[in-house]
């Protein structure tokens, strides 16, 4: 039996005897291939081997060979396996001469086959000259071309050991042919070139670099103005000097000549933007004597309606109501109207959306995540009706408010009629009662199939006690479930139940609120502007759109598909006016832009597309600068921070900057990490609280104010880990938030949280820390800058009349954008429908007009809530209410160790996160044994600790 290594080959002795098979035998050791059949030996050429038929049967496998004579021979009897290990070896062995017959023709006629290499080489050195010297750097698109010409004829038989030998012993042929750069990939060598290019630049325009702007450029935002690839996504902290960045890479574009002025074109996204732009480059580059006089710097509007003027002979108009946002909002709220007062229907869901379902379902078994508060006393979220009762639940809420709606008397947990209290149960108090038909309602926390939340422990037992309770006493029992709340049927049901039993619905939008206010009217006008926005720069359509919510699983679908009967008829009547007006949208605009430049109806002059707050890009136009870019030899460069991405409202969605590879193709990332802003603390907890979400873009932002210590390394290393957890969710996160809390030392940290007891004390709250931050300046005779930021204009109200001297300015957080201050305000920081997060800003519904949009919880909000963070330059006080402290408070102490104070600085009973839930506080509680720390969330959360225990340090 032949083993793994043998050369030679042969039938066994059963498979020759079996198949009448002559003796014969195979040697593939030799150069040339001997085949001996009964004794009789000869040499054969390898292609007779290489054309050999091998016939496998049930156990033996049948050879069939002719040698140069034309004599065939047929050999049988060699075992299936050991036939294919012939065949795969004479494989080898024919392929090992062939290529050895290949190296020994190479090396005899090297010189002349590698002519093709030598060729190319030198085109190729010359193109990279020629390239960086009109265009200034070795694009994508210049590799991709090169590579492409590369000759290949020699596949790899330059790495043959026989060849590697040759040319060790003939260098000048490596030298003179350009055999080490044909070698490489054409994208190494580019890379090299660029590299070396770059360190030219750097050097040849210092001068330039320092004295552009006030301060020195970075070299970030130097590498960033050289490199002229085709595709450039330049993601820029806050603060980092964007701005600077796209004057300096234009007066260097026209410096080196590389592009006429009147080939360079500025987007930017509204009229101050632009003229800002436009006011910088005339300032900024005059001193360096360079003519921008021909750079266009244009709104997408303005520019969209020239293009299609251009291209059509006929510039559109546009709407008149189009020319601020309080005339467009205006104009949507008069269809409304007219809607409400043509269609009952229309009026009906209107009202229902507003005053019901303005806020989205949960998820099952988590309502405190949507709660509006927390009931310290007795441990549980609690939700505000419009009646002014305070619920347990959501869909208790949802009831509570529609029964308000439509005029129903009840009462909220009142005794049972009938006392039932024994030993295993107190009195019986069901959810609703309804005097005047002697009813109740009780609403049931479970699933399609009847189960409640793990969490709710007893809860099927209560439910059986409950229902035999009323079957005994023979009392009217109604029930619903949260099941039934996401297909709308609970309405259905109460509607079908009340009435039968003899209640008259009132539908009433104008009945007076006692208590939790409904949306205004002009709030959800908001919500559907911004939707029809999105869809239509995503080109969507309602009957496309009620298909995509038909599919998906999981979502209030009765309350969204409320909303787009509410879209449809507004949609139309829209559309309908635009006709009436002879006009078009800006969504109509940019579409219609972009159809005519990708037509090819509309030839873009433009060589170099830069673009200003790129993370606030719409996919129409999106669109319209691939549009603009796609013929060979363009260049777009897209400045933004999709941190910052902050104006969904108007169209924004952030999955074009985040997803800019669907869009745009290859590209370069290029990133401005240094902020001239923020002190450190700032940064950390900043950038760590943005990048809780996992399609944030990666950046490890750093304070030009930082020192090179090892706790700033330290952070770094823990900000660096964070975000390969966020993205991979290989570790657990918890861990690595406590590294990076550790790395910033809290004691020094910028950023406190103020407690106030009630809301009506937050304008106090404010007044005391400016007072304290005005007594600190005293002494130095300067008068600090103080932004109170507010996520609503109402918030104004948390502004004290007395500045104590500073210089305070309230602005809304969207409005402060691309401002800074000495010191931050962020007042009214609750968990209130209204508070921050925005429970309605961040509508859940918005996702069906944006397929990539993104669906991280209140990501939106995050976002903001970082613009809102990363305004000041030295401190950020945030001031909650207790027992309304929002998501964004109880994650900040939770994993950043911000410390929570009351309103005169100290520290407040309930101030730490409990470490087991990681929701409620801990807080000084009574016991049947005396004091305990527990937690707030009792009896949910059974946490506790001896009251003697120190408490952590905050």
């Amino acid at each position: 039996m032949e083993s793994e290594v043998t050369q030679v080959w042969g039938p066994s002795v059963i498979g020759r005897l079996l198949c009448f098979s002559p003796t014969w035998e195979i040697n593939t050791q030799e150069k040339a291939c001997q085949l001996s059949v009964n004794g009789r030996r000869q040499r054969m050429a390898l292609s007779q081997f290489e054309d050999a038929k091998f016939t496998p049967g049930l156990f033996w496998t049948q050879i069939e060979i002719a040698n140069s004579d034309g004599e065939s021979f047929t050999l049988d009897g060699i075992p299936n396996l050991r036939a294919n290990k012939l065949k795969i070896a004479l494989g080898k062995s024919v392929a090992a001469i062939q290529h050895a017959a290949k190296i020994k023709w190479l090396i005899e006629n090297f010189e002349e086959q590698i002519e093709p290499i030598k060729t190319w080489v030198i085109a190729l050195r010359s193109a990279i000259s020629d390239q960086l010297k009109r265009h200034g750097w070795l694009t994508t698109e210049f590799a991709k071309a090169n590579e492409a010409l590369k000759p290949d004829t020699l596949g790899n038989l330059l790495d043959a050991p026989e060849i590697k030998d040759y040319l060790n012993a003939h260098p000048e042929i490596t030298r003179t042919h350009g055999l080490d750069t044909w070698g490489k990939p054409v994208s190494q060598v580019v890379a090299e070139s660029n590299d070396a290019h770059l360190s030219n630049q750097l050097e040849a325009f210092k001068d330039f670099f320092d004295g552009v702007e006030k301060a020195p450029l970075t070299q970030e935002q130097r590498q960033a103005v050289i490199c002229f690839d085709n595709r450039v996504l330049l993601v820029a902290c806050a603060g980092s000097g964007k701005t600077s960045t796209m004057v300096a890479k234009v007066g260097y574009a026209l410096l080196n000549r590389y592009l006429s002025p009147d080939r360079i074109l500025l987007l930017a996204f509204n009229a101050d933007a632009a003229a800002e732009l436009r006011d910088r480059l005339d300032r900024r580059l005059s001193p360096f004597a360079v003519d921008v006089e021909g750079v266009k710097a244009r709104t997408f509007h303005s520019f969209g309606l020239e293009v299609i003027g251009q291209a059509t002979g006929k510039k559109p108009r546009l709407a008149p109501w189009l020319e601020s946002a309080r005339s467009d909002l205006e104009k949507l709220m008069s269809i409304v109207d007219t809607l409400k007062d043509q269609d009952q229907v229309f009026r009906t869901q209107w009202d229902m959306f507003r005053i019901v379902l303005a806020q989205d379902m949960p998820a099952f078994g988590k309502d405190e995540e949507v709660a509006e508060s927390w009931d310290h006393v007795n441990g549980r979220p609690s939700f505000w009706t419009k009646n002014n009762e305070q619920v347990k639940s959501y869909g208790e809420l949802l009831i509570a408010d529609w029964l308000f709606y439509n005029g129903v008397k009840y009462q909220y947990e009142a005794p049972y009629e009938h006392d039932v209290a024994d030993a295993h149960h107190g009195q019986y108090r069901p959810d609703f009662y309804f005097p005047d038909i002697d009813a109740y309602l009780e609403h049931w926390g479970v699933d399609q199939d009847g189960n409640p939340p793990e969490s709710f422990k007893g809860y099927k037992e209560s439910m059986e006690w409950k229902r035999r309770t009323h079957k005994e006493h023979e009392t009217v029992l109604l029930e619903t479930t949260t099941a039934g709340i996401a297909d709308g049927q609970i309405f259905t049901y109460l509607t079908s139940e009340l009435t039968r039993l003899g209640i008259h619905l009132d539908p009433n939008p104008d009945r007076p609120v006692k208590g939790r206010k409904p949306i205004e009217n002009a709030r959800l006008a908001r919500t559907i502007r911004s939707f029809i926005t999105h869809a239509k720069s995503n080109r969507l359509n309602v009957l496309g759109i009620r298909q995509r919510l038909d599919n998906e699983h999981g979502q209030f679908k009765f309350r969204h598909r409320l909303f787009l009967n509410l879209i449809d008829e507004i949609w139309k009547a829209w559309e309908t006016e635009l006709r009436s007006y002879q006009s078009i949208d800006f969504e109509d605009m940019l579409n219609k832009a972009t159809d005519l430049i990708e037509s090819g109806k509309w030839k873009s002059p433009y060589g170099l597309v830069m673009v200003d707050e790129f993370q606030d890009a719409s996919h129409a136009r999106a669109k319209l600068l691939a549009g603009l870019v796609k013929e060979p030899g363009k260049h777009l460069f897209a400045v933004g921070d999709d941190w910052q991405s902050i104006n969904r409202f108007a169209g924004a969605d952030i999955s074009v900057m985040t997803n800019f590879q669907d869009g745009f193709g290859e590209h370069v990332t290029l990133k401005l990490e240094k902020t001239f802003r923020c002190v450190r603390s700032i940064c950390d907890v900043s950038s760590a609280f943005v990048m809780k979400n996992p399609k944030q873009l990666r950046k490890l932002v750093t304070s030009i104010q930082d020192s090179p210590d090892a706790s700033r390394r330290e952070a770094n290393e823990a900000m660096d880990n964070l975000f390969s957890v966020v993205s991979s969710s290989s570790e657990g996160i918890d861990h690595l938030q406590q590294k990076l809390a550790a790395a910033t030392d809290s004691s020094d940290s910028a950023i406190r949280i103020i407690c106030a007891d009630k809301e009506d004390q937050i304008r106090d709250v404010v007044a005391i820390q400016l007072k304290r931050i005005a007594d600190e300046y005293r002494a130095e005779r300067t008068r600090p800058s103080v932004y109170v930021l507010g996520r609503y204009q109402k918030d104004r109200q948390f502004v004290p009349l007395d500045h104590f001297g500073l210089d305070v300015e309230f602005v809304t957080v969207h409005s402060a954008k691309g401002l800074e201050a000495d010191h931050v305000f962020i007042p009214k920081m609750t968990s209130d429908i209204l508070g921050f997060p925005s429970r309605v800003a961040d509508d859940p519904v918005l996702r069906l007009a944006m397929p990539g949009g993104d669906d991280y919880p209140f990501a939106e909000e995050r976002r903001l809530f970082y613009v809102a963070l990363t305004r000041a330059r030295k401190t950020v006080t945030l001031v909650t209410v207790s027992g309304k402290e929002s998501l964004f408070i109880t994650e900040m102490m939770k994993e950043y160790k911000v410390p929570l104070l009351k309103r005169e600085g100290q520290v407040p009973n309930a101030s730490e996160i409990c470490p087991k839930c990681k929701i409620g506080l801990l807080s000084k509680l009574n016991g049947k044994y005396g004091p305990f720390i527990g937690c707030t969330r009792f009896p949910r959360c059974d946490f506790r600790r001896s009251y003697s225990e120190k408490r952590p340090a905050l």
